[in-house]
């Protein structure tokens, strides 16, 4: 070749890459071989060019290949080094501008799934610019990776992936040696893991000393059942980081969806966490390496179970020696069916104030609160209504006490379900004796289509403070059905089911002994009848009785065809409270068949009403009675007749006759409606002449007589 490399003339070009815009690598002209070249991968990019003045030998190459460095490594060890840069770096050729020969080489590093890759790396650098030689690393298998580190000159550092893998990137420009790394790889297998046993200890990746960003940890940590976890944080570095980055969450189960027991950010925080039951779900995050944390776990027995049996005892944790700070313990009591839960104490002492250490005990599956104790007070016995009882034991990060110690035993308790129209409920050996503390449950089922009525009637045992003896009607099968009457009096009022199931509930504790009551049920008919006939008598239910509250009764009345129904009260007394809409007990009449018939009048209080005339043979009655207005006996009923008014409307034959309105000489009813119709012989004329006329007024707006002429058919 020609020995100077002017662009024009000969020359030979070799890029690092796959085109002339790839990096180049060196210019060559001459009469001296060049040193060999190596391409940072497996493309070279060769161009010769010569001019038209001269002609040479021209050139001859070969060229080879081999792994350089790079390359994917898998295993949960191993180690790897920069490639020899004395060999591969290039020496200086002639050329018109100084070049280097460089390196680029890319390792992924993937070891097994649910561990975290611990990289140590050793870098040396005689310079410490990263255009002339660095090592990157990135959280993952790839260049787009979440970015780790990127450094240069001499240094030494432990790389924790988040995951099981990691990418490496090495570049060396140097001429020369002088560059070189290496690098050992493990795993941290304690990060993310399933831990069992009733102690051991978590720390945070890199504890003793390494090097890592956005690290998370979580740990499912399983002890014995009917065993409690407790963790205690031994050491805690913090810095000052806030929770929303760097922080250690704590759970009450077994995965990120359970109850949060605490979120740790602080190095001041050292008091012991404890779970209710025997998981803890923890998770570790942090975006600095000085965010560590090393963490003990323990157990502590007996602290909330599922008890099973018809005795037994349940203390609190550590009984008899004091229980410890933050207990969160839970226990379910299951006897048999049919039978009764009795919990008795034997000893009782927590930290005073139900703010702080408390027992609360619930009646059935962590239901209504049976009891709430604190204190140095003895508990009385408590007795459930049913087969099961919750307790529910909770302390906080104070004082502590002995705790409790209660058995529990069960009862065949009282109450039943009950059939038929009408029977009696007696309290006998129900309260007898000292037997405090009682709870029974009735359900009483009449026939389809009655509504059960219930008359309870009790001694002055009955508390009236509630405190004691207590009532609860409700107007289905169960406690949820709504609640008809919560009486804790000696004198309750009669009630009615609104169908015919009725749910009674009766509590008598340590504040009433020997009390006593009957309870009487039967069924409401008569309520809501279809009456036919001329005449008939309507009264309210029980009557002469006093009727009962929550009564909603409807009645129709039909007469015989061309009549209209008269309807009058002789006993009305609906209570003396009222207003002007009647909203609470009272009588809603109406001139037709059906709730949507024309409305005729409300009748509500103790006044006399006149009677009330429809203008056809039927009539529609609502009454309701309001349990508002119900504990006055003396107003509490009602009785009304019914009666037509023959003649008021009727087709009249002859050649002469007379008629006259209802009750003539007497005064019309109101809301009549009469309509005669007479027919004469053919051929004849209707000649009408009035003997007396008295109506209202003048004006023929309310009350008027009209005579039409009707076209006759012969």
């Amino acid at each position: 070749m020609e020995r100077f490399c002017k662009i024009t003339v000969w020359h030979f070009q070799i890029h690092d890459g796959n085109s002339r815009s790839a990096d180049l690598l060196a210019r060559l002209c001459g009469y001296y071989p060049p040193a060999p070249f190596t391409a940072s991968g497996n493309v070279l990019y060769l161009e010769f060019n010569s001019d038209h003045r001269s002609t040479q030998q021209g050139f001859q190459a070969h060229w080879s290949s081999s792994q350089v460095c790079g390359g994917a490594l898998v295993g949960n060890q191993g180690s790897l080094q920069a490639p020899n840069t004395t060999s591969i770096g290039g020496t200086d050729v002639q050329s018109s501008t100084n070049n280097t020969s460089g390196v680029q080489c890319v390792w992924t590093i993937t070891a097994d799934p649910d561990t975290r890759v611990n990289l140590t790396i050793s870098f040396q650098s005689p310079l410490y610019r990263c255009q002339l030689g660095m090592i990157e690393i990135r959280d993952g298998n790839n260049r787009s990776a979440d970015f780790l580190m990127r450094r240069c000159g001499n240094f030494n550092r432990n790389i924790v992936a988040k995951g099981n893998s990691l990418f490496i990137f090495f570049l060396s420009n140097m001429n020369g040696s002088g560059q070189s790394f290496q690098a050992q790889w493990s795993i941290l297998s304690e990060c993310s893991r399933s831990l069992t046993g009733n102690e051991g200890t978590i720390q945070s990746p890199g504890y003793s000393g390494g090097y890592y960003n956005n690290a998370r940890c979580v740990w499912t940590i399983a002890t014995d059942p009917g065993t409690q976890i407790t963790l205690k944080i031994s050491i805690f570095d913090s810095y000052g980081f806030n929770c929303r980055e760097s922080f250690i969450d704590i759970r009450d189960g077994n995965n990120s969806a359970a109850n949060l027991l605490r979120r740790l950010c602080s190095s001041s925080y050292a008091l012991p966490i404890t779970a209710t039951g025997n998981v803890m779900f923890i998770e570790y995050r942090s975006v600095s390496s000085s965010y560590d944390f090393q963490a003990h776990w323990s157990t502590n027995p007996g602290c909330g179970q599922n008890l099973a049996g018809n005795e037994g005892t349940v203390e609190s944790p550590y009984y008899p020696q004091n229980y410890y700070n933050g207990a969160e313990c839970t226990w379910t009591i299951r006897t048999d069916p049919g039978t009764q839960v009795l919990l008795t104490f034997y000893y009782f002492r927590s930290e005073y104030g139900c703010s702080n250490d408390y027992l609360v005990v619930r009646d059935g599956d962590n239901s209504t609160v049976l009891s709430r104790s604190c204190g140095s007070t003895m508990p009385a016995p408590i007795r459930a209504t049913g087969n099961i009882m919750f307790l529910e034991f909770r302390s906080n990060n104070r004082d502590t006490s002995r705790g409790f110690q209660a058995q529990w035993s069960t009862d065949q308790g009282c109450g039943e379900d009950l059939t038929g129209d009408e029977g009696t409920i007696l309290s006998a050996n129900i309260t007898s004796g000292n037997d405090s503390n009682v709870q029974c449950v009735w359900t009483i089922t009449t026939d389809p289509g009655t509504r059960t009525v219930l008359n309870i009637s009790a001694s002055d045992q009955i508390d009236w403070s509630c405190r004691g003896g207590v009532f609860e009607i409700r107007d289905g099968n169960n406690r949820s059905a709504p609640l008809l009457r919560r009486a804790c009096r000696n004198a309750i009022a009669p009630l009615a089911a609104s169908g015919n199931v009725l749910y009674i509930f009766y509590r008598s504790d340590e504040y009433i002994r020997n009390s006593s009551f009957e309870i009487k049920w039967s069924t409401l008919q008569g309520c809501r009848q279809n009456l036919i006939g001329d005449e008939g008598v309507l009264q309210s239910p029980y009557y002469p009785s006093n009727f009962i509250s929550g009564v909603n009764c409807v009645w129709t009345i039909t007469t015989s065809p061309g009549t209209q129904v008269t309807l009058t009260f002789s006993d009305l007394r609906l209570g003396t409270y009222y207003n002007y809409f009647c909203t609470g007990t009272g009588i809603l009449i109406r001139d037709g068949i059906n709730s949507s018939a024309t409305f005729l009048t409300r009748i509500c209080g103790n006044e006399a009403v006149a009677p009330i005339t429809a203008t056809s043979n039927v009539i529609y009655i609502s009454f309701i009675s309001s349990s508002r207005y119900s504990y006055n006996p003396s107003q509490a009923r009602f009785q009304a007749r019914w009666s037509t008014n023959p003649g008021c409307r009727q087709a009249l034959n002859g050649l002469g006759g007379t008629f006259q309105s209802p009750n003539y000489p007497n005064n019309y009813d109101n809301n009549v409606q009469c309509v005669w119709t007479i027919t004469t012989f053919p051929g004849t004329r209707i000649m009408l002449n009035f003997s007396a006329f008295d109506l209202q007024n003048n004006s023929c707006r309310d009350d008027f007589l009209s005579v039409s002429k009707i076209k006759s058919n012969a």
